[in-house]
């Protein structure tokens, strides 16, 4: 449970349950299971293992975190799956996917963001009822390392209708050009949208950038971060660069920063200073929009 983050793209972190398997290159170095095991998990990360889960005192903080929101006159974001994927695919999760969504219906004062690297499992795991009517306190996020996983995982993103879609590119392992899906995506030809073509809901208008941090953390070169935030500011969509990494470097030279995650932007070039936030469309409440009831 995360009442209180140091991620600062959010205000609270929160986990259905702990637990994942490894997918694709950005899992290599992965925090939540280095995580996991320092905090005496050691035996939760593989498809053949078993996962954490918890008891109704964690669910109920989601209800508290609302109503403080709610006493504060401002909305809250909410990472969900900061140590684990919520589109991951096994049978003992399922009862713990379908209490989140049931509390996300409950928590209209939350903005939930989604973030997997299964974006292909968001029509089959999430709500029926979310595909006619989009949550507008839900952001589906993927996680895109490098070009291996971009056409794929955001095209499968975009398939899904969403307030906010975004991409979380932490790890960054290498250059990478998104412009394509900042725009009017390959393939789309107007402004109407699902594409007859291809099915997409629209574009990105979101794109969060980081480098890795942790032991044997691979190179950043802050070229990529400057060539993203290139295209995010010709198409106008929101950038948010959140960390250099451990291993940070410009022109073939290594950065040698204090913070050893590279998470402080006073030590950061003037020009990487950009921490923005999507403006998230709001239906007049999500009173109006049939939901699931907490069970």
């Amino acid at each position: 449970m995360g009442a209180n983050t140091k991620i600062p793209w959010c205000h609270h972190t929160f986990n259905p349950w702990w637990g994942c398997t490894d997918v694709s290159s950005g899992c290599r170095a992965c925090y939540a299971r280095a995580l996991a095991k320092r905090c005496g998990f050691p035996d939760l990360w593989g498809k053949d293992v078993g996962r954490r889960f918890f008891g109704e005192a964690h669910w109920r903080e989601l209800i508290n975190w609302n109503a403080a929101a709610g006493m504060a006159g401002e909305r809250r974001r909410v990472f969900c799956g900061s140590m684990c994927d919520v589109m991951e695919d096994r049978p003992d999760v399922e009862s713990p996917r379908q209490a989140l969504w049931c509390f996300v219906d409950q928590t209209p004062n939350l903005d939930w963001l989604l973030l997997t690297k299964r974006p292909e499992n968001f029509p089959r795991f999430l709500p029926d009822l979310w595909r006619d009517h989009p949550r507008p306190n839900v952001w589906l996020l993927a996680t895109v390392e490098n070009y291996n996983y971009i056409r794929r995982r955001i095209a499968d993103l975009l398939r899904v209708p969403a307030v906010v879609h975004g991409i979380s590119m932490e790890p960054l392992l290498g250059p990478v050009d998104i412009g394509d899906y900042l725009g009017h995506h390959l393939g789309c030809d107007g402004d109407e949208y699902p594409c007859a073509m291809c099915g997409s809901q629209g574009r990105l208008g979101w794109v969060a950038i980081g480098g890795e941090s942790g032991h044997g953390a691979r190179p950043f070169d802050i070229g990529w971060a400057r060539g993203l935030i290139a295209q995010c500011r010709l198409a106008s969509v929101a950038c948010f660069l959140k960390q250099l990494g451990a291993s940070p470097f410009e022109n073939g030279k290594p950065l040698s920063l204090r913070d050893r995650k590279g998470a402080d932007p006073a030590e950061w070039p003037e020009d990487l200073r950009v921490r923005q936030l999507p403006e998230v469309p709001r239906f007049a409440s999500c009173e109006v929009i049939p939901r699931q009831e907490v069970g």
